[in-house]
């Protein structure tokens, strides 16, 4: 759909503020809500709305190798890509907030030169979030980068706990720590 907005909330902050943001963007927008609960992270600062900055992503962890993290799974990243730090993996970590419009500046910083791209999701990939990177990558030209999209298969997956599902499919911190530290060393 054009001109359609596609977010989701990393915490219960964040989710706060895209719902009052949604309504100053004057384009069709969808929050993308986790299966689970969203954590309850205390916003730093005076209380109040944060901005969301249509289609800018948050940088979290500064490394040399970018996880682009969407939605639920930006604080299973973020603490997967801290524990890899004492095996000397410096890996950035950004929380994504929007699958439409990518935060194209975010991506591009750290396309080429060799490094890694690893996206991480929630949803299904084929037509997913790191689809949708993929493809920004590919329409302005030739990068040198090994790019990985991490997510669920496009298949029939059980029923369940969330936890349990994400569990299954290497999206938990354990599972991702595990794909990241193949990818990288690779």
């Amino acid at each position: 759909m054009p001109n359609i907005i596609l977010m989701a909330p990393r915490d219960e902050r964040v989710l706060r503020d895209m719902v009052k943001a949604a309504f100053d963007y004057g384009h069709p927008t969808v929050i993308r809500f986790p299966k689970s609960a969203v954590p309850d992270i205390p916003a730093p600062g005076a209380p109040g709305f944060s901005p969301v900055l249509l289609g800018k992503g948050d940088l979290l962890k500064e490394g040399d190798e970018l996880v682009l993290a969407y939605g639920s799974m930006v604080y299973p990243a973020l603490e997967a890509a801290r524990a890899l730090e004492a095996e000397g993996l410096k890996l950035a970590v950004a929380d994504a907030r929007f699958a439409k419009p990518l935060d194209e500046d975010l991506i591009l910083r750290f396309a080429g030169g060799g490094r890694a791209m690893i996206t991480v999701e929630e949803g299904v990939l084929a037509g997913g979030f790191g689809s949708a990177v993929r493809e920004f990558l590919d329409s302005r030209g030739k990068f040198d980068v090994r790019f990985l999209a991490i997510g669920l298969p496009p298949e029939i997956y059980p029923v369940g706990k969330t936890d349990v599902i994400k569990k299954q499919f290497g999206l938990s911190v354990e599972g991702l720590k595990s794909k990241f530290r193949a990818f990288i060393r690779r």
